[in-house]
């Protein structure tokens, strides 16, 4: 992944398929993978990590909130910044003690979420 790479991880196929594309059209090369597990597993594979990470907090096999938990016990990955998207009703409460940069609800207010992305993969790639 480049300069201007983004992970998305979000177990809704709409949601992060509708992410993915406004992202790509903003200029970000942008990877999607269904749930924590596969993204942590992709993250340890790779050499290049992203620039920044959204994950939704409530997904199957592994959620956002062990995918942050196994990202700050990781040296390598524990400086990746990382938005928390959710749907849930009590966003605050259940991800405020988490590690990151933002956290949003669904539906997922576009210009916040580019301004944030912004702020973390400033200028282009190259």
């Amino acid at each position: 992944m480049g300069y201007r790479a983004i992970m998305i991880v979000e177990d809704d196929c709409a949601i992060g398929e509708a992410l993915r594309d406004v992202l790509v059209e903003e200029g970000y090369q942008v990877q999607l993978l269904p749930n924590g597990q596969e993204a942590v597993d992709c993250l340890r594979r790779n050499t290049q990590v992203p620039r920044l990470i959204i994950v939704d907090l409530l997904m199957p096999v592994m959620d956002g909130r062990h995918f942050c938990d196994e990202l700050t016990r990781d040296p390598e990955l524990a400086g990746i910044p990382v938005v928390v998207i959710s749907g849930a009703a009590r966003l605050g409460e259940q991800a405020g003690d988490l590690e990151v940069v933002e956290c949003m609800t669904k539906p997922i207010d576009l210009r916040r979420l580019l301004h944030t992305i912004e702020t973390h993969c400033p200028g282009q790639s190259g």
